[in-house]
């Protein structure tokens, strides 16, 4: 039975400091600089570029389609 409990209080002490290191690591990775990297970066990806002639009437032909 006391091993048990001591096996249960060892668990739950390596679990909350695996959770405040990667909090500590967190407030030092997640600057205001990194952040907008993290953004523009996801912006970038959701962005579709199209070339070519055809450009004006391909987006006409989805407007009017409704998409």
């Amino acid at each position: 039975m006391e091993g048990e409990i001591s096996r249960k209080k060892e668990t739950a002490d390596a679990h909350f400091y695996q959770t405040v290191k990667e909090s500590e690591g967190n407030k030092l990775k997640l600057t205001k600089d990194y952040l907008h990297l993290l953004h523009a970066t996801k912006a970038f990806e959701n962005t579709d570029m199209i070339f070519g002639d055809s450009i004006p009437t391909f987006l006409l032909e989805n407007a009017e389609e409704g998409g």
